[in-house]
């Protein structure tokens, strides 16, 4: 099981969302789909898989 943390602009985890996958690759899929106004990092019991920023809205 996977877990997504979705990060505020300061840093702080304001959620954490429990993620279902076969894989890390499946896991970040779903994990970068939840970016959303908030940075998502994606771990897998305390195991940090990757880190997905929000989008710069300057880009």
């Amino acid at each position: 099981m996977y877990r997504a943390n979705l990060i505020d602009e300061q840093g702080a985890v304001v959620s954490a969302v429990r993620i279902l996958a076969g894989d890390d690759v499946e896991a970040r899929e779903k994990a970068k789909a939840l970016v959303d106004g908030h940075a998502v990092d994606l771990w897998a019991g305390l195991r940090f898989i990757d880190h997905f920023p929000t989008p710069d809205p300057s880009k």
